[in-house]
């Protein structure tokens, strides 16, 4: 599916690279490290994460010419990564920690998503690392409002409006921004070099809209969840009619790599560099409720043909977030969404993704058709 062909020209001239990903053995982090395997220009892979590896991860379909380290740390401690970046010509910062539901530990998804940026970003400078690649999130823009059709500079335009400043995500837009501002200010800064050999730090931020697929454990798995709590049976929430998008992991993987080809080439990373970029594919818009109707089926949950108002929804999951929590000194009710995770969605929320795909030169490699079906095959096995 994914092919080098395009770099072979480059790697005839560059040396192979060394790339780190940060978050190795997550979700998004687990399918970049075996797309990069098929990379002509990348020589280690270097994973870090504080979990291992699953039980007989490899590297399938590649000629074995790339190997792959893993490295356990924690990168709200910088100690611990500075023996790993050392030698790195890219890191690709994934790791991320995203805390809903009514009881979110607020202070430790501060403490990776912002420390631990601001951590990766002094171990860079100390190690010499020229490139850093920064995985954020299009919920910056969000609001009680609609998104239809938002670019990058639109997102940005809602930081200091007021447009944006209620965070529905219990502080995890709020933290991705605060990063997104470490990564770009840091952009350009010198890491030192030898004699004429200086060059700066080169970052860029990648912000996808919500993803599914292999690896899902909180998006498709929550719905499927909530609809066996109500006995097989889930009632579509919101309009029918909300268009909202979602993208595959494989194509968000494809694009880093298409981030980090760009870095790598001395002509493009000053460029292209102290950007965002949007990520979409070619999954069709769809409400959130139909999206994951095949999903739901394949657990045998079925989702009724009834549409509830989205006021009727808010007011009552209010109430009920109100009871839980009136309770909660004497016992944690765990509800499945908070009002705001409800909310977004069912609201419609779609970007216009073109600035990737003319700078960076990304297209997505996995038709929507197969996204589908690697998802249905994924999600079906599941044990929930």
């Amino acid at each position: 599916m994914i092919s080098a062909s395009s770099s072979n020209r480059r790697s005839a001239v560059q040396p192979r690279a060394t790339v780190l990903v940060t978050g190795g053995s997550g979700f998004l982090g687990k399918k970049l490290i075996k797309q990069l395997a098929s990379c002509s220009e990348v020589a280690v892979i270097i994973a870090l994460d504080i979990r291992p590896l699953p039980a007989g991860f490899c590297l399938d379909g590649t000629d074995g010419s790339t190997a792959l380290r893993f490295v356990s740390a924690d990168v709200t401690d910088k100690a611990q990564l500075v023996p790993a970046f050392r030698n790195v010509d890219c890191v690709i910062h994934t790791a991320a920690l995203i805390e809903l539901g009514l009881y979110p530990d607020v202070v430790r998804m501060n403490d990776v998503n912002i420390l631990g940026t601001q951590n990766v970003i002094d171990a860079c400078r100390e190690c010499r690392v020229p490139n850093l690649i920064f995985t954020s999130t299009s919920e910056l823009g969000r609001c009680y409002k609609p998104v239809e059709g938002f670019t990058e500079a639109d997102i940005d335009a809602t930081e200091g409006s007021g447009k944006g400043e209620v965070d529905l995500l219990n502080g995890y837009a709020t933290s991705k921004r605060l990063a997104e501002r470490s990564v770009l200010d840091a952009n350009c800064s010198s890491i030192g070099g030898d004699n004429n050999n200086s060059r700066p730090l080169c970052t860029l931020i990648i912000r996808p809209v919500g993803i599914y697929g292999e690896g899902d454990l909180k998006f498709i798995p929550t719905f499927i969840r909530a609809g066996k709590r109500f006995f097989g049976l889930m009632p579509h929430l919101g309009s029918p009619d909300a268009q909202i998008q979602r993208v595959y992991v494989g194509n968000v993987a494809w694009a880093h790599v298409c981030a980090m080809r760009c870095l790598l080439d001395p002509s493009m990373r000053q460029q292209i560099s102290g950007q965002a970029y949007l990520v979409t594919d070619d999954t069709p818009l769809n409400s959130n409720f139909q999206f994951v109707r095949p999903f739901l089926r394949a657990h045998g949950v079925r989702l009724l043909g009834v549409s509830v108002p989205l006021v009727l929804v808010f007011v009552f999951w209010w109430l009920l977030e109100l009871l839980a929590m009136a309770i909660s000194p004497i016992v944690r009710v765990p509800l499945a969404f908070t009002k705001n995770e409800l909310y977004l969605a069912c609201t419609t929320c779609y970007y216009d993704a073109g600035k990737i795909r003319s700078r960076l030169k990304y297209a997505p490699v996995y038709s929507p058709e197969d996204s589908f079906a690697r998802s249905l095959a994924y999600y079906s096995a599941m044990e929930i």
